[in-house]
């Protein structure tokens, strides 16, 4: 594998751990309202993404020997997702009740 497209392979891994964090964050607080115990949906899908997001990361750096600007890139790759979704999707803009 070249050198550049060890590049773009840790940048492309880092989009998909993105997507699938910031993909199931957003699944899980669209479904909160649909469940008894929204703790335990919250904990669990927590749980799971972090295990998958720090799993994908360890093995970008396992695999290709700590190497920073790999794992730099794999990171840039992650909060990119981060950036795109929130423009996206953007704030809630909540209308503010008058006082009194």
């Amino acid at each position: 594998m070249t050198y550049v497209l060890l590049l773009v392979f840790s940048l492309t891994v880092g989009v998909a751990l993105g997507v699938l964090y910031f993909g199931g964050l957003w699944f899980t607080v669209s479904r909160i309202h649909d469940v008894s115990h929204p703790a335990y949906l919250l904990a669990g899908s927590f749980l799971v993404r972090a295990v998958v997001v720090l799993s994908g990361f360890a093995g970008i750096t396992y695999a290709f020997g700590s190497r920073l600007e790999v794992v730099g890139l794999c990171l840039l790759g992650f909060m990119l997702v981060r950036v795109v979704l929130v423009r996206r999707w953007g704030p809630v803009h909540r209308t503010t009740r008058p006082a009194g």
